[in-house]
Order: structure tokens, then sequence, then C-alpha cells
């Protein structure tokens, strides 16, 4: 993730002092979902990280759609 955000910066005026806090900002990301019962967890990650349409991602998941919905919440 480091290196994604160094390049990220290329030519940009960021600064280490962003860099820093965009990590600890992942970081908490991170451990946020991690926290989250499963369900909840497959559900964003697919849908907000992969950015697959909530229809792939129940059908991936072999759930409703309305399962899934739920478990964005």
């Amino acid at each position: 993730q480091e290196q994604e955000l160094r390049e990220a910066a290329a030519g940009e005026s960021i600064t280490v002092h962003d860099l820093a806090e965009a990590q600890e900002t992942i970081a908490w990301i991170e451990r946020a979902i991690q926290s989250l019962p499963l369900a909840q967890r497959e559900a964003i990650i697919l849908c907000g990280m992969k950015q697959l349409s909530q229809q792939d991602v129940a059908q991936i998941l072999a759930i409703p759609i309305n399962t899934l919905k739920t478990n964005l919440k």
C-alpha cells in the first residue's frame, strides 16, 4: 500500500506527512472492515472495494439481492 500511495503521489505536491496520514487512514479502515461480521465484510469488499455490481456479488455469494443489501447497511 505504501508503494501505491507513493505512485499516486508522483507528480503531486504530497508531503511525507500526507503519506503517513493516508497510511493511518487506510489502517483504520482495514481494522474497521476486519471487525465486521463475515457477511458484511464480504459484501463491502466485493461491492465497495472491488466495485462489482450488487447483482454480481449476490450471485457470487449465492444469496438473495435483498440479503446483500441488508449486509451493506
